[in-house]
């Protein structure tokens, strides 16, 4: 099975320097936007999100997006 990667800005650099491209990445940027220049699978966009009808023991939350279609998400996790 593939490993999905979570890096950050600096991080990314590491990554693209030992050659991890085959991997998909979980990419976190929560206070520039959309990463631009960087393939990404997943997106973290924020980590303190509150989450109107969220009743969890944790205040805030991550919140990420998919870069692609719902069906693209589940032929993904399938």
């Amino acid at each position: 099975m593939q490993p999905v990667l979570y890096v950050t800005g600096d991080s990314y650099a590491v990554i693209i320097q030992d050659d991890f491209s085959d991997c998909d990445l979980w990419y976190r940027s929560v206070y520039s936007g959309i990463p631009a220049d960087v393939e990404w699978t997943f997106w973290q966009y924020s980590n303190r999100h509150r989450l109107q009808g969220y009743d969890g023991s944790e205040r805030y939350i991550d919140m990420n997006v998919f870069n692609g279609t719902e069906d693209d998400l589940m032929a993904y996790v399938s």
